[in-house]
C-alpha cells in the first residue's frame, strides 16, 4: 500500500474508533432519541462538507460530474438506514456485540459479487474469481471462520439489537457497492457527494420520525441546555464527517472489498479498549473472533504488498 493509501486508512480509523466511543458514551449518559442523533450528525456532516466546499471552491471554480440523482437518491437511503441501524444496534447492543456483527460485512460483499458473477451483472467494480488475488481469498477463510464463530455467540445477544444490527450490516454493504461505482475522481467531487448524501439523508430522517420515534422526543429540547451534550455533540458530527469523507475515499481509491479487509484492523482495537472504557465482559470467543479478522487483514495486506 502507498503512503497515501495509509494517510486515508488512518484518517478513517481515528475518527471511526472515537466516534464509536462517543456515540456509545452518549447514549449511556443521556437519554437521546437514536435518531435524533443520527439527525444531528447527518445535517452538521452537511453544513462542514458546505464550508469546506467553500473553501475549495475560492482558487478553482469546479464542478460535480454526477448529474443521477436517482441514484443519488438511492445512495442516501442505503447511507441513512446504514447509520440509523448502526447508532439504533449500538444503543442496544454492548460495543463488543455491535463490533464484533461488522465482521459479517466482508463475506456480505463476497456474496454479493459471487451473485453479480453468476448472472453476470456490473453491480461492483471488482469481480468475483476475477480479480481477487490470493491474499483476498486467504483473509476471506479466517474472516469467515471468525463470522462462524461470532454468529455462534450471537445466540446471547439481545434480538432487536441483532436484527438491527444485521440491517445496517446490509445496509452498508450496498452502500458501499453503489459508492465504488460512483464517478467521483477528485477531493472536490467526494466531498460533494457527502454534501448531498447528508442534506437528503437529514430530509429522510425528518420524515421517518413520526413511524420510528416518539412524537413527544421531538419537543424534548431540555436535554440540549446541557453543555457537556452540545460539546459532545459537535464533536460526533465533526468525526462523523471525517468517516463519512475518508470512507468515500477509501473505497474510491482501493475497492469495497479492501477496504473492509483493510479495516478489520480496528476490531480488535475497538473491542479490546471499549471493553475496558465501558466495563464490558469480553469472552474467549469474542476474544477469537476479534484476533481472528486482524490476522486476515495482516496476511492481506502483506501479501498485497508482495504479490
Amino acid at each position: 500500500m502507498s503512503a497515501k493509501a495509509h494517510a486515508r486508512y488512518i484518517a478513517n480509523f481515528i475518527p471511526a474508533i472515537l466516534l464509536i466511543y462517543l456515540t456509545k458514551w452518549i447514549f449511556q449518559q443521556y437519554v437521546i432519541s437514536c435518531l435524533m442523533l443520527t439527525l444531528i450528525n447527518c445535517f452538521f456532516s452537511g453544513i462542514f462538507s458546505t464550508i469546506l466546499l467553500k473553501c475549495l471552491s475560492i482558487s478553482n471554480k469546479r464542478t460535480f460530474s454526477t448529474t443521477n440523482y436517482r441514484r443519488l437518491i438511492i445512495i442516501s437511503i442505503f447511507f441513512t438506514l446504514f447509520v440509523l441501524f448502526s447508532n439504533r444496534s449500538l444503543e442496544f447492543n454492548t460495543l463488543i456485540t455491535y463490533q464484533l456483527i461488522k465482521i459479517q460485512i466482508p463475506p456480505t460483499l463476497m456474496l454479493i459479487q459471487w451473485i453479480q458473477f453468476q448472472f453476470q451483472w456490473s453491480l461492483t467494480r471488482e469481480k468475483f474469481l476475477e480479480n481477487y488475488s490470493f491474499a483476498v481469498l486467504a483473509a476471506f477463510a479466517i474472516i469467515c471462520i471468525s463470522t462462524l464463530i461470532t454468529t455462534y455467540a450471537d445466540l446471547y445477544f439481545h434480538f432487536n439489537g441483532y436484527l438491527y444490527a444485521c440491517t445496517s450490516v446490509f445496509s452498508n454493504v450496498f452502500y458501499q457497492t453503489l459508492i465504488e461505482t460512483e464517478p467521483s475522481t477528485t477531493f472536490y467531487e467526494r466531498t460533494r457527494l457527502v454534501q448531498i448524501q447528508s442534506f437528503i439523508s437529514t430530509g429522510i430522517l425528518i420524515c421517518l420520525w413520526p413511524f420510528v420515534e416518539s412524537m413527544n422526543d421531538f419537543y424534548n429540547w431540555d436535554l440540549f441546555l446541557d453543555w457537556d451534550l452540545i460539546i459532545s455533540l459537535f464533536l460526533g458530527s465533526i468525526l462523523a464527517f471525517l468517516v463519512n469523507l475518508s470512507i468515500v475515499s477509501c473505497i474510491q481509491n482501493d475497492a469495497a472489498i479492501g477496504y473492509n479487509l483493510v479495516g478489520q484492523m480496528k476490531t480488535f482495537v475497538i473491542i479490546y479498549f471499549g471493553s475496558h472504557l465501558f466495563d464490558e465482559t469480553l469472552t474467549d470467543r469474542q476474544k477469537l473472533s476479534a484476533i481472528l479478522p486482524t490476522i486476515a487483514c495482516l496476511i492481506y495486506i502483506y501479501l498485497r504488498r508482495y504479490s
